[in-house]
């Protein structure tokens, strides 16, 4: 009874590795959009004044 109580043990952790992964890879993609699109807001209002 010990073998899949480790085994479901082991696969929860990988899942929660794999999620973890995926919310910081979105964190990071959104940061960087967030900074190009503000970026472009600023060289836009640059060019108009």
């Amino acid at each position: 009874a010990d073998v899949p109580s480790v085994n479901m043990l082991s696969m929860a952790f990988v899942a929660i590795g794999a999620v973890g992964v995926l919310l910081l890879l979105i964190l990071v993609v959104s940061i960087i959009a967030v900074n190009r699109y503000h970026k472009n807001k600023t060289e836009q209002m640059a060019f108009k004044l």
